[in-house]
């Protein structure tokens, strides 16, 4: 069965959904497998002693050397400084690639087929190069045919499907992404040349802010309520264990505060088991400088697109630390009934993804399939394969060498009348543009140059044809 495959490579995890062609209709995305028990799987790979790269879970594994485990490199794309695993340099593009050819293995796997079309999303802050280096590394893994999207344009086009965008409204629409490791703010709007969406401006700090981040100033409380107990180890190696475990308690009570009025951290010492509650309201004290000034930002580039708050339509929300309920009450304070999130925002950009791939592929459909897709939906792949959103194509035929069969074609459509286009919005033909006026050349005579002993000494000195020619020998 046809199907398109859209990824979500974030800095901790990586997701994908797929949406499969049945009876003549693309279904609603769904999740594709990727580990044993959760559809996600951790973006982290491990260099192996003779230098392949493995996915590794890092739940599952947690005694393999941290030295040859690289982690959150996709958000170090454009970086010049390589990642280095077990001595050896690796670029970010690179792993990104290695990473996005086994998600695409493992569909191949559970589908039985090669996916029609694949979206990778990527920040809305990159721009041509950071796109490229990408567009070649994945060209080198072997995936050719692969679109990039940017992520706001994919929160869009998830939230669409969901209700909560409009589906024909001018209006801009702000996008609020909070994960693991980043956070970018962006804004968008519907495009006036297709169906979809066109990212108007993206903001993303140079300093991270992420759920890792709010993780740190838990356990930085913590640790200071704790005081001598931790002071009075005897060695770093219990040390180093103990705030171990309390970074991972830290995870989970900011996961379970986001539903539960307050929890409890429980952290083994070495002669007991400390248990200390912790509120939501202790916890939103802790985090409100940091996700003010995140509010703030959104602000900043609202007014920087040239729009007013109040001509935003909806605030969108993304990623995995948008859970928090003071993400979503600092923005309604700004934009009162405009704020919409789905229950899993974690997988947002990735259902996106794989709907903008249900449009591309309605394009490439050949003629005599197209009415079983969407009409509406086929401007949209021009779209998004313009080097405005999703940058230069490797598997752009202008940017690859023309293959015998693409000569012969050309050959072909120069010998045979080709068929007036077509406008997409209004069908019917487009006229053919008026003819050009002849061009007259004017024929440009060279001076005949001179001989080298012609203009030396103006008379040319030709060797005598009864002169013979001198040979030589040499062993």
């Amino acid at each position: 069965m046809r199907y398109v495959l859209g990824i979500d490579i974030g800095g901790t995890h990586a997701y994908a959904a797929i949406s499969r062609f049945q009876d003549g209709l693309w279904t609603r995305p769904e999740l594709l497998r990727l580990g044993r028990e959760v559809p996600a799987i951790p973006s982290a790979l491990h260099a192996q002693a003779n230098g392949l790269l493995t996915v590794v879970d890092l739940h599952r594994q947690p005694d393999i050397d941290p030295v040859r485990v690289a982690r959150g490199f996709s958000r170090r794309i454009g970086d010049e400084v390589p990642i280095v695993l077990g001595g050896e340099p690796f670029r970010p593009d690179v792993l990104t690639a290695t990473l996005t050819r086994w998600i695409v293995d493992q569909a191949l796997h559970q589908e039985g087929l090669a996916p029609e079309r694949i979206v990778v999303s990527h920040p809305g802050s990159w721009g041509p190069y950071r796109r490229g280096l990408l567009h070649r590394a994945l060209w080198e893994a072997g995936l050719g045919t692969v679109t990039l999207l940017p992520e706001p344009v994919a929160t869009a086009e998830s939230h669409t499907a969901s209700g909560h965008a409009p589906l024909a409204s001018a209006d801009p629409l702000a996008v609020y992404a909070l994960g693991s490791t980043h956070f970018e703010v962006s804004v968008v709007r519907r495009a006036a040349s297709h169906p979809g969406f066109e990212l108007i401006g993206a903001y993303e700090p140079a300093e991270s802010i992420g759920g890792a981040d709010l993780d740190d100033v838990l356990v930085a409380h913590l640790r200071a309520r704790l005081g001598r107990e931790l002071e009075e180890l005897p060695t770093d190696d219990p040390r180093r264990r103990i705030l171990g475990e309390l970074r991972a308690e830290c995870a989970r009570a900011k996961e379970a505060l986001s539903v539960a009025p307050a929890t409890e951290v429980r952290i083994p010492l070495p002669r007991r088991v400390a248990r200390i509650p912790v509120t939501r309201e202790e916890w939103e004290t802790l985090i409100r400088p940091t996700l003010v000034s995140t509010v703030d930002a959104l602000l900043h580039v609202i007014s920087a697109c040239r729009v007013r708050p109040a001509e935003i339509h909806r605030v969108l929300l993304t990623g995995g630390a948008t859970q928090i309920p003071l993400v979503a009450d600092l923005l309604e304070a700004q934009f009162p009934g405009r704020v919409a999130v789905d229950p899993d925002p974690r997988v947002t950009t990735a259902i996106g993804a794989a709907l903008a791939g249900c449009r591309i592929a309605a394009e490439t459909t050949p003629p005599e399939q197209r009415r079983h897709s969407a009409p509406a939906a086929a401007p949209l792949a021009r779209a998004l394969t313009e080097p405005s959103l999703a940058g230069p194509s490797l598997a752009d035929p202008a940017n690859s060498a023309p293959s015998r069969a693409s000569a012969s074609r050309a050959a072909a459509s120069r010998a045979e009348p080709a068929e007036p286009r077509r406008d997409a919005h209004r069908d019917e033909p487009i006229p053919s543009p008026p003819p050009r006026p002849p061009v007259n050349v004017t024929p440009l005579t060279l001076p005949r140059p001179k001989s080298r002993l012609q203009s030396a000494r103006g008379t040319p000195n030709p060797r005598p044809a009864d002169r013979p020619r001198r040979l030589t020998w040499s062993r």
